[in-house]
């Protein structure tokens, strides 16, 4: 893809390879590039359709384009890979290119999240736990797209809270088939642990 800024070209390699079908998982490398620093913005992308496919493709990016050395653009972009990876975001690339002002500018390439949430309350553990698994069922929610669930209170006394997050995104695996024990005693975390 190439245009005149490189957002631009960054958003239309994306809906290049949408209009490929290129499917999540199927992406391998995305580079940044140019024939000059102030030519066209250029980004290529290579992927392989014989790859599994894990869903619709959900690319995203964050874009430095700053008179910055190299080196603190890389820093720039490791701390964001970090606290990205922290919330589950998957890195496809990371490219660079000159640009022009003395500008270099740098991409992070990423899958993006849409992960969402669902949230129950109810007096008792058991029928809340239950209302949480229906909750899920009618979001649509499959087996493989549950990230986690969460039992928790904001005090003593007060009500039970299952909260549960999701990805729609990721692969469906067929029926969401959920079970529980439950476990609700004043023994230490330990003997719980060990339960």
């Amino acid at each position: 893809s190439r245009a005149g800024s490189w957002n631009d070209a960054a958003d239309g390699l994306i809906q290049q390879l949408h209009a490929a079908g290129v499917q999540d998982g199927q992406v391998l490398n995305i580079d940044a590039h140019n024939n000059g620093p102030s030519e066209a913005a250029i980004f290529s992308a290579f992927y392989c359709k014989g790859r599994a496919a894990r869903g619709p493709l959900k690319l995203g990016y964050s874009a430095w384009n700053e008179e910055l050395p190299w080196e603190e653009l890389y820093s720039m972009a490791t701390d964001t890979i970090s606290d990205r990876a922290m919330h589950g975001y998957e890195i496809f690339a990371v490219t660079g290119a000159l640009n022009e002002s003395d500008h270099n500018v740098l991409y992070l390439f990423t899958r993006e999240q849409s992960l969402t949430w669902v949230e129950c309350r109810g007096n008792a553990w058991n029928p809340t736990a239950d209302d949480v698994i229906c909750k899920l069922r009618a979001s649509g929610v499959r087996r493989g797209q549950l990230l986690g669930i969460d039992a928790h209170n904001s005090g003593e006394g007060m009500q039970a809270i299952f909260s549960a997050y999701y990805d729609l995104a990721l692969p469906d695996l067929g029926e969401l088939d959920i079970a529980y024990e439950v476990q609700n005693t004043d023994q230490s975390w330990a003997a719980i642990y060990a339960g």
